[in-house]
């Protein structure tokens, strides 16, 4: 049910798409990008979506397959769901140290038989989508990472070997932002 919620807040990114007022992009996503990066060097794009009910997420998500990696081999996404106390305003969103605590956690369970691809903020949660090699590993390392760092995350598994999700996701934003983009002068 999380995942289904997820998967229809990504497909809302078309009601609102306003990346040039988005917050900043993650600590790891702008300080050490990965090797695939798109021909502009930017790895990781973000959106600002605004969703009929007036609520805001951010989300974050890779741009481009990374370098070395063959989707077909990482067949599980898995979806991580970590909450968080609003931070006072009803806004929805996280305090700075909640986020960066969540993007830490986020971080650790990164390696080459698990990739971070998008990531939602808002509502009172952090949504995280990796795809990955052996879900019955990943998820059974959530709990004790998340424990360690003192969070409550909870995870879902699904079969994806093709990133239709994340593919989806991708095609869907860069249409859109071809077409509200001016040209270059």
């Amino acid at each position: 049910m999380k995942t289904a919620m997820f998967v229809a807040a990504i497909a809302l990114i078309a009601c609102k798409d306003k990346s040039d007022s988005a917050p900043a992009l993650a600590k790891s996503d702008r300080t050490n990008p990965a090797p695939g990066a798109t021909a502009d060097g930017k790895e990781w794009s973000v959106a600002d979506v605004t969703l009929m009910s007036g609520k805001r997420l951010i989300v974050n998500f890779r741009s481009a397959v990374p370098a070395g990696i063959t989707p077909s081999d990482l067949g599980s996404r898995v979806t991580v769901r970590c909450p968080y106390p609003d931070r006072g305003d009803g806004t929805g969103f996280p305090t700075k140290e909640q986020l960066n605590q969540r993007q830490d956690f986020e971080e650790r369970l990164e390696s080459p038989s698990a990739i971070r691809l998008m990531s939602k903020t808002g509502d009172g949660a952090r949504e995280v989508i990796f795809q990955v090699k052996r879900s019955d590993e990943f998820i059974a390392v959530v709990p004790r990472a998340a424990k360690e760092v003192g969070l409550e995350c909870s995870s879902e598994v699904a079969a994806d070997s093709d990133w239709s999700l994340w593919r989806g996701t991708v095609k869907d934003l860069a249409k859109r932002n071809t077409a509200a983009q001016p040209p270059d002068h």
